[in-house]
């Protein structure tokens, strides 16, 4: 593949993108002081929170995660591993916005 120069049109969308991109990233950051602050509220003792008696937030324990320890299952049964090994049929196109300077 080969880089694209972009015209006019697609500095515009490059531009709307990195502004979109840098609110929403303000925006995570007010949500998790907003976040922060409900959990303090609910603290040990709640779970649930509710507005005129309708539940309009949970804050659970899940169960535990469980995983599956790779690198013991291929040093300790190496055919076994490779028997059950995948490979993805394409690998990710990860999209990244490069840092601009105005």
């Amino acid at each position: 593949m080969t880089p694209l120069e972009l015209d006019e049109t697609g500095v515009g969308l490059v531009r709307e993108y990195a502004r979109i991109t840098a609110e929403i990233e303000k925006n995570k950051e007010g949500l998790q002081q907003v976040r922060e602050r409900l959990e303090l509220l609910l603290g040990e003792e709640h779970d649930e929170a509710r507005i005129d008696g309708r539940t309009v937030l949970t804050w659970r324990w899940s169960r535990p995660a469980r995983s599956l320890n790779q690198q013991a299952l291929r040093r300790d049964y190496p055919e076994l591993f490779e028997h059950y090994l995948t490979t993805a049929p394409q690998g990710a196109r990860p999209f990244r916005l490069a840092e601009m300077t105005p």
